[in-house]
């Protein structure tokens, strides 16, 4: 029985009753106060002594000129790549650093120290340094910077030192890389030049060898069109003869196979520019002309006109074999001209790749120029790389220490540590402010809950219970007495139950041996008075005896 009801009791122990929390601390709200206007005096005390921070800010603006400068002059990806190496490139994030950095901070301490006239075992520097915040606005180029102090004359001055130190710094570090950049361009440039005159001659010495027609132009002179071509103009006269021979080839084609078609050979032969064959179609045109007269003028079998048919045919025969024998000449040409132009793959390959060379040496010889120049105004219009968008400023109130939240935080620390020491202290002295936690430790049925106030009122109760639970019982009933309770109420209590009923005797006993000889047993409990510990002790040694108490009657205030 014993074991069954701590299994109970313990599952029943994980319940959380926020009602007898609230009890608990009203009953305990001494210890709370106690702990409570400790912690205001010391809070208070704290607050008032502690020296109060003070804090400046400025806002400065980081700006980019050389990158956009380098990136408006640069066309190539390859001389984005020489400038970047040549370390004229800042980044927003490296003048963070530089800011936060000991070469800039260090002449500040100094200054803090002699203005404070302290040594720095009195103010270490890295303690001094978390005084100093310096943040980048998000998505923007603009620095926060901000010092905190408890001198408050101090804080401007020590701001414009920051400023001052920055600017010296910044103007010095911009210049050098400047100069840098130059130099890098000048060894650039000499290196371009060399390298670019070489590839000139390696494509010179190469046409000349391979009898090609040479010409590389500077960056202004190369058009598109001697992009495509590849300045290889032996290979366009080689297509150009090939093309030349196949039309060659067509014509006298045509012309072998013409039969009457008298108009194609007049066209053909119209085309030729040549004077024997422009004489013949003239005078073909004149015969034509003086064929279509007689005509008009006499019968188609007149003798004139046969005349003239004759004249005509003999003229086209002449003009065909004067045209046939022009072509085969002109073929005869091209086939010489198409040899003179041949060259191998290898060699139109390798004269390619030679021109490309050069081409490319040129050109980034050409923007070298173009950027050392621009580097050079920019050296002369020199602009710092930063702007100042706020003065250094004193913020009115101070920062620190936070009086009314130090006051508070404590206050509210106070309270949860007093409210803890109070339930510590609950638990430890194991007394039971609850009918529910009686019930829960023992099962016990509750008959009735007499406050002490109203004692004049127990008869009545009595008188009920008499009429309701009492009336099953006989005899004997034993009453268990649980807890420190005053005998002046355990009295009362019995001689009002001895009263209402004859059949019924309720006997006090202190003794647990005289409880075996009863078999109605009934608890007496007190809140305030009976402890947990008490309850446990009196169940264990009913559990011993074989005996159980029915029910409990508790007392209260």
């Amino acid at each position: 029985m014993n074991n069954s009801l701590i299994n109970t009791n313990n599952d029943d122990e994980h319940e959380i009753d926020f009602s007898e929390i609230i009890q608990t601390l009203l009953r305990r709200k001494s210890i709370i106060a106690v702990f409570g206007l400790i912690s205001i005096i010391f809070s208070v005390t704290a607050a008032l002594s502690s020296k109060r921070i003070w804090e400046g800010n400025f806002q400065i603006v980081i700006e980019s000129n050389n990158n956009n400068l380098l990136n408006k002059n640069f066309g190539s990806n390859l001389l984005k790549n020489l400038a970047l190496q040549g370390g004229v490139r800042n980044s927003l994030k490296t003048e963070v650093a530089i800011l936060r950095s000991p070469l800039l901070l260090n002449k500040i301490y100094e200054y803090v120290l002699k203005e404070k006239k302290i040594t720095k075992e009195d103010l270490l520097y890295e303690y001094w340094r978390d005084d100093i915040k310096i943040e980048l606005s998000k998505n923007s180029s603009v620095l926060d910077i901000s010092y905190r102090d408890s001198d408050k004359k101090l804080i401007i001055s020590t701001l414009q030192e920051l400023s001052d130190s920055y600017q010296t710094y910044s103007g010095q570090s911009r210049l050098r890389n400047l100069e840098l950049g130059l130099e890098y361009f000048k060894n650039q440039i000499k290196l371009y030049k060399n390298k670019s005159s070489e590839s000139i001659a390696k494509v010179q010495e190469f046409a000349i060898e391979n009898d090609f027609n040479f010409f590389v132009g500077s960056l202004n002179e190369i058009t598109e069109e001697s992009k495509s071509t590849q300045k290889i103009n032996v290979e366009v006269s080689r297509l150009e003869a090939s093309n030349n021979l196949r039309d060659i080839d067509v014509k006298l084609e045509q012309i072998q196979d013409l039969k009457d078609d008298k108009d194609f050979l007049k066209y053909l032969s119209k085309s030729i520019l040549k004077d024997n064959v422009i004489k013949m179609y003239n005078k073909l045109l004149n015969i034509e002309e003086k064929l279509a007269f007689a005509r008009n003028v006499y019968k188609q079998n007149d003798k004139q006109i046969k005349f003239l048919e004759k004249d005509r045919d003999a003229l086209i025969y002449e003009l065909k074999k004067e045209t046939i024998n022009f072509l085969k000449g002109s073929k005869f040409a091209e086939e010489i001209r198409l040899k003179k132009y041949e060259r191998s793959n290898e060699a139109i390959i390798k004269y390619r790749q030679l021109i490309t060379e050069a081409e490319k040496d040129l050109i980034t010889y050409d923007q070298l120029i173009e950027s050392y120049t621009s580097l050079e105004l920019e050296r002369a219009r020199y602009k710092d790389p930063w702007r100042l968008i706020s003065n250094p400023k004193l913020l009115n109130i101070p920062v620190a220490p936070k009086r009314k939240r130090m006051v508070l935080v404590s206050l509210m620390a106070s309270l949860i540590v007093g409210s803890g020491v109070a339930f510590y202290d609950e638990k430890k002295r194991k007394i039971i402010y609850s009918l529910k936690e009686i019930i829960r430790i023992s099962t016990w049925k509750l008959l009735a809950d007499l406050s002490f106030s109203s004692k004049d009122k127990w008869g009545e109760v009595c008188q009920l219970l008499q009429l309701g639970y009492f009336s099953k019982l006989k005899g004997k009933v034993g009453i268990l007495i649980i807890g420190d309770i005053e005998k002046e109420k355990i009295n009362i209590l019995t001689k009002k139950l001895n009263q209402i009923s004859t059949q019924l005797s309720f006997i006090l006993e202190q003794d647990f041996l005289n409880l075996a000889q009863y078999e109605n047993i009934i608890a007496v409990t007190e809140l305030g008075v009976t402890k947990s510990n008490e309850i446990y002790e009196s169940l264990s040694k009913l559990d011993i005896m074989e005996r159980s108490v029915n029910a409990f009657i508790n007392i209260s205030i």
